[in-house]
Parts: structure tokens; sequence; C-alpha cells
């Protein structure tokens, strides 16, 4: 962080831009590195930042991890609202990605599966979903696309992992 910082500094670049290299590791309890900053001593682009860096290395593979779904790597930072991250900055995140991600498979209450393809910007929580699996766990004839709705449609009950969409698309293979 150090390093990235003198580096961008070293380039002329304003100190509002290259503070989030520095900062984009410290924690609003006081937790993080390189200077154990907390709250309003981080910059508000720092808290962006280290929002969106959190948000990318959950939901891509490591060397030594698999990748995260992106439902659940909202969660995650939503559990660290207030002592790791800004919780403003994780509502804006989710508004803008919705609380199911694009391309987050979905468990519905009609129990059908489906996979998140547009987000409703006036309610993250109720996004387009193409339908994967109907009612009976069949494939559809035709690509469906459902909106989900608060009042009298389809609703999502859980985001559901990679690894669970497999498993079901698997058993309507058999």
């Amino acid at each position: 962080t150090v390093l990235g910082y003198r580096i961008l500094k070293g380039f002329s670049v304003s100190e509002d831009a290259a503070r989030p290299a520095l900062e984009h590791h410290e924690r609003l309890d006081g937790s993080g590195y390189p200077n154990g900053l907390a709250g309003d001593k981080i910059s508000l682009f720092s808290r962006i930042v280290a929002v969106t860096c959190s948000y990318e290395a959950m939901i891509n593979k490591r060397q030594f991890r698999s990748a995260r779904d992106g439902h659940s790597a909202l969660l995650h930072l939503l559990k660290k609202r207030g002592s790791g991250y800004d919780e403003r900055v994780i509502r804006t995140l989710i508004y803008c990605l919705s609380i199911y991600p694009l391309g987050t498979p979905v468990y519905l209450s009609n129990q059908a599966i489906g996979r998140v393809v547009k987000s409703n910007a006036e309610n993250p929580r109720f996004p387009l979903v193409q339908i994967l699996l109907d009612e009976q766990g069949n494939v559809p004839q035709e690509q469906t696309i459902r909106p989900t709705s608060e009042s009298g449609g389809i609703t999502i009950e859980r985001g559901l992992t990679d690894q669970e969409l497999a498993s079901l698309q698997h058993k309507q293979a058999d």
C-alpha cells in the first residue's frame, strides 16, 4: 500500500486519487493497515476502494481458495458494516449490483430455479430472473424471463451457490 501510494505521488497524482492506494486496507474500527486509521480518518475514496476491492477479491478465484458467488460476498460485507466497511458504501454497491448480482442463481418462491439477468434500480431485492428449471424441475422449452416482486408475483427465497445449481441441474438430467 505504501509503495503504491509513493508510485502514484511520483507521477504527481492528486492526494485524493493517491490516498486510496495507501488506505484501502484500513478498517473503520482501526484494525486495518498500514496506519491503523479508524472512522472519519479514512477518506471516502479509500472506503469506496476498500469495499469494491474486497468484493472483487471474494468473487474471484484465488490460488488458496475458490470464488464466492456475488450474493454471499455482499452478505459478508454487510456483516462487517460499521466495524470494517462503511455502510453507506456497501448500500451503494448493493443498489448498483442488486442484492442478487447479475448471474446469481436463485431459488424462487414457486420452487423454480432461476438466474438473475437484470437488476431492478427501483428495488434491488426484486430483479428479473431467467427460469432455468420450472416448478416441476424441467428445463423450459423457451427462454423465460420473469420479474420478481413484492406484491403477488414470485419472490426470491434465497441465492444458490454454483455447486447447488449444478447439483439441481444434474438431478434434472437423471
